[in-house]
């Protein structure tokens, strides 16, 4: 599998390589990861992450709107807002 992420793009065959890659953090302890099958853009996992929490969606084609799980939050950063960061550690959202 491929993942893009703030770092640059890597690729991964085994679950101890996707391990490693997903505990990059750049900035306010934040990352976004896009992991695509190899050879292929869809699906995808879209996954933001800042400190302890993450955010993920799934995007099984082009043009899908994707989803996202559902629940109640167990708790936030602070002032229940949680910031994540998109398209560079600098870019929040």
């Amino acid at each position: 599998m491929r993942i893009s992420h703030f770092g640059g793009l890597e690729s991964c065959d085994t679950a101890e390589e996707l391990s490693l890659v997903l505990q990059k953090r750049f900035g306010d302890c934040a990352n976004e990861f896009w992991i695509h099958p190899d050879g292929s853009e869809y699906p995808c996992i879209g996954l933001m992450v800042v400190h302890d929490y993450a955010y993920i969606q799934y995007f099984p084609e082009e043009g899908s709107p994707g989803y996202q799980p559902t629940g109640n939050a167990l708790a936030l950063i602070s002032d229940n807002v949680t910031v994540f960061y998109t398209n560079t550690p600098e870019e929040e959202i």
